[in-house]
C-alpha cells in the first residue's frame, strides 16, 4: 500500500466511527479505537514521508489530509460528548449506590416472622 491508499483506509475507519456516533457508547468507542489504531499505524509507517517537505506535492494528499483533519475534529467532539455522558451516568450511579449503602447499614432492630394478632 502507498501513502494515499493507507490514508484512504484510515478515512474509511473514521467514516465508520462517525456513522456510529449515535450508537451505544461501547460500540461507538470500539469504532473510535479501530480508527485510532489505523491512524497510529499510518503515521508510524509513513513517518519518513510525512516529515519530508515533498509530501505537499503528492497528488490528492492535501485534500485527503484536510478531510481527515475535519473528520478527526468531528469525531473528537463526539468522543467528548460521550465522555461527558458517561461521567454523568457514573455520577448518578454513585449517588444511588450511596443511598443503597446507607439503607444497608441501617438494620431493623428485630425481625418478625409472624404477623401480629388481630382483634
Amino acid at each position: 500500500m502507498d501513502l494515499i491508499d493507507e490514508l484512504q483506509f484510515v478515512l474509511s475507519k473514521i467514516d465508520i466511527a462517525l456513522l456510529n456516533k449515535d450508537a451505544l457508547e461501547e460500540k461507538f468507542l470500539g469504532y473510535v479505537d479501530l480508527y485510532l489504531v489505523a491512524l497510529e499505524d499510518w503515521q508510524r509507517n509513513n513517518a519518513e514521508i510525512l516529515s519530508a517537505p515533498e509530501v505537499k506535492n503528492i497528488k490528492d494528499f492535501s485534500e485527503l489530509a484536510g478531510e481527515l483533519k475535519s473528520k478527526h475534529k468531528e469525531l473528537m467532539d463526539g468522543s467528548i460528548k460521550v465522555r461527558d455522558e458517561v461521567g454523568e451516568e457514573l455520577q448518578s450511579i454513585n449517588m444511588r449506590a450511596k443511598g443503597i449503602r446507607k439503607y444497608i447499614d441501617v438494620l431493623p432492630e428485630r425481625v418478625s416472622v409472624t404477623r401480629g394478632k388481630k382483634g
